[in-house]
């Protein structure tokens, strides 16, 4: 089994998509940490288009592979699902950012044909977990869908070990 990781929109997200890359390498045969061309130049926003592009070329190299991915990954990862270029056996969404998601024809992406777990921590200010619960039950169309909240009031997922807990339970 392999990994294609995707961290969130912020450049501090960088730094900290390798570290869990890094924690959940005794889970898989290779693991594949994507890099956003914007971390890089220097602007403030991700372009999901591109990074798409990018992430479907990664997951071409893949074979039984697992998406974990951290609120604006988990938007580019949806979409890719939706399109059908991202074909993962499990996912691992940590953060939903509902502004983003808002702000994106997402309706026909919550179908899963595989197992998702979305972890959302209580009080995150950018999604609260009654928020992102209220906004999944009126959209969710699949059972092999996993809510849970976690305890927190950040956007920062810091809990790796129960991060690869969840994980190696897709597995």
């Amino acid at each position: 089994m392999q990994l294609l990781a995707l961290g969130g929109e912020s450049q501090r997200n960088q730094e900290w998509i390798h570290a869990v890359g890094d924690e959940f390498k005794p889970l898989f045969d290779k693991v594949v940490v994507q890099d956003y061309a914007h971390w890089a130049s220097g602007e403030p926003r991700i372009d999901i288009g591109r990074e798409l592009d990018v992430a479907a070329r990664a997951a071409r190299s893949l074979d039984n592979y697992v998406i974990f991915a951290k609120s604006a990954g988990s938007v580019l990862s949806l979409k890719g699902i939706a399109e059908g270029r991202l074909r993962p056996r499990a996912c691992l969404f940590a953060g939903l950012p509902l502004g983003m998601i808002r702000r994106l024809e997402t309706d026909g992406w919550w179908q899963f044909s595989m197992p998702v777990i979305i972890v959302q921590n209580t009080d995150d200010p950018v999604s609260p977990f009654r928020e992102v619960e209220a906004y999944l039950r009126a959209r969710l169309q699949a059972k092999s869908c996993k809510l849970i909240e976690l305890p927190g009031d950040t956007h920062h997922y810091a809990d790796t070990q129960k991060l690869k807990t969840l994980l190696s339970g897709l597995l």
